[in-house]
């Protein structure tokens, strides 16, 4: 074959693929509830009420301001919901697709492994789309480990600096991705400055996301969002969480082996055989798969594995592509067997629509709790499935959300705000149990947590607690709880440059008002 004909070949084959994937991603395109929680935010903004879950509440509920911000762009001028997810999720899923094959353009058979253990993986093609950032995190940690990995002959400020600006974006999209990038960036530092000069261009890549964080501290009044208040302050014993980590580990391991088989491998080979750069992105990995096991994983099978996996899918077709023929074979044999006959796997789903429900419950496991999101919305949510003249999604969340909009109810009590806090509107006082858009829940821990389900700590209202909202007056009963709603309620709905408010933020992050919350946890 002429070197113009193996061209045309990769060129086919290219194009083919990108093709064939974005065939995958419409086919099996689905959006939570969960995303929607976003897109309240979202709408709200857009619609002048400033960057907040309940209006008159400045109260983060989003983890990735990044995403939010590009969320925001595509609604400004799409004003639906629905389809600003939509688009945007598979936009930026075929960009980073593109740049994967784009790294092995020039060998056939890299190609084709790298599509293959790409779409076969359910963690990765479950969240390509979604509605959440993780289209964007793959992005970025695909951008980052090819200029990491590339020959650094000159501009060695150049390289260090991208490679911090891509992680500092990464950091802004989801704060807990930092853990892919210490190591290498370490490295990278290490090996060509270790000094003020060094310092210096990693902070300055990281001006993004400590942009972001004074402004979070001056806005929402704490540098962490409430998610994060209400996910790690919810009492649950630590041993408790670790065992529930093991359960979201199996999960993958049997519902969606190619996934772990893939992270598994990759990080095997480089241990065995790999150079310093591929070890310091297997060391990321590492580090977050350890932090996915210590917080408890998730409710949302294969989310917190689709980032380590296309991070270790980008090595190990890298890995693979040096082999010879035989290994090349045995490795791509087994994964591919591994893909195909998973419980769901995406051919399967790719060829036919299994039997899917709109009851979450349904598509569960009920000993780890931990759920299939896609096959539970998958129904509601798929644009092939879109009615015309329907409202999209088509679920009984949204329902619920449209009848408190058009009954002009003031304060609704939910445990699934996603879609019924973006089809109620901002006249609806949303009070979540859950705490992640409730800034006084947040901050108090699960009283009873048996049973418990990860990612769904609910909480006790306080008595007087909906009154409260309803009237605008404090009525909470518990003097010490009262006292510190008083607080937060400054931080959260006061004046944003008043003196008194930014005392208060202060003194509320220094733990000055504590006490107040553990006073009353304390009673009986």
């Amino acid at each position: 074959m002429t070197v113009d004909q193996k061209h045309f070949s990769n060129r086919m084959i290219f194009w083919l693929l990108w093709v064939m994937f974005i065939l995958v991603l419409i086919r099996t395109a689905w959006l939570g509830d969960d995303s929607f929680i976003t897109m309240r935010t979202v709408d709200n903004w857009i619609n002048g009420y400033g960057l907040t879950w309940n209006i008159g509440e400045r109260v983060q509920t989003y983890t990735h301001p990044m995403w939010m911000l590009m969320l925001s762009v595509v609604y400004f001028f799409v004003r639906d919901g629905y389809f600003t997810l939509l688009i945007l999720n598979i936009a930026v899923s075929i960009f980073a697709f593109a740049i994967f094959l784009k790294y092995y353009s020039n060998d056939d058979y890299s190609l084709l492994f790298g599509f293959g253990i790409l779409v076969l993986s359910k963690a990765f093609i479950d969240y390509s789309t979604s509605g959440l950032e993780n289209a964007l995190t793959h992005l970025l940690l695909l951008i980052f480990a090819i200029e990491f990995l590339k020959p650094v002959i000159s501009n060695k400020s150049s390289h260090l600096f991208m490679l911090s600006l891509t992680a500092g974006l990464a950091v802004t999209n989801r704060m807990d991705s930092v853990l892919f990038f210490i190591p290498a960036l370490i490295y990278a530092w290490t090996r060509d400055f270790r000094n003020v000069r060094g310092t210096g261009l990693l902070l300055a890549g990281f001006s993004p996301f400590m942009l972001w964080e004074m402004f979070s501290l001056f806005y929402y009044g704490f540098l962490f969002p409430n998610t994060a208040y209400a996910k790690l302050n919810s009492g649950i014993p630590e041993q408790e969480l670790l065992r529930q980590g093991i359960l979201y580990f199996i999960n993958s391991i049997t519902w969606d082996p190619i996934t772990f088989m893939v992270i598994s491998i990759a990080l095997l080979s480089t241990v065995v055989s790999r150079g310093n750069g591929e070890k310091m992105l297997a060391a990321g990995i590492g580090l977050y798969l350890m932090y996915i096991l210590y917080i408890g994983g998730d409710f949302m099978s294969g989310r917190f594995f689709s980032s380590a996996f296309i991070l270790s899918a980008f090595m190990l077709t890298k890995y693979v592509k040096e082999l010879d023929m035989r290994n090349r074979l045995i490795i791509s044999g087994l994964l591919l067997l591994a893909g195909i006959l998973s419980p769901a796997s995406t051919v399967s789903y790719f060829l036919k629509v299994p039997g899917l429900t709109n009851n979450i419950r349904d598509n569960i496991d009920a000993y780890s709790m931990i759920a299939d999101e896609r096959q539970s919305y998958y129904q509601s949510t798929n644009p092939l499935l879109l009615d015309m003249g329907m409202e999209m999604p088509k679920h009984p969340w949204v329902e619920n959300g449209v009848r408190y909009k058009k009954n002009k109810s003031l304060v609704a009590v939910e445990e699934a705000a996603g879609f019924v806090g973006y089809f109620a509107g901002p006249d609806v006082h949303i009070i979540d149990i859950y705490a992640l858009g409730d800034a006084l829940l947040a901050r108090l821990e699960v009283v009873d947590y048996k049973p418990w389900r990860i990612g769904h700590f609910q909480r006790d209202l306080p008595n007087g607690y909906i009154d409260t909202i309803k009237i605008g007056k404090n009525k909470i009963k518990n003097p010490d709880l009262a006292q510190f709603y008083d607080k937060l309620k400054i931080i959260i709905s006061g004046n944003l440059y008043s003196i008194e408010r930014i005392s208060t933020i202060l003194e509320m992050n220094t733990g000055k008002y504590d006490y107040l919350i553990e006073r009353y946890e304390q009673l009986p």
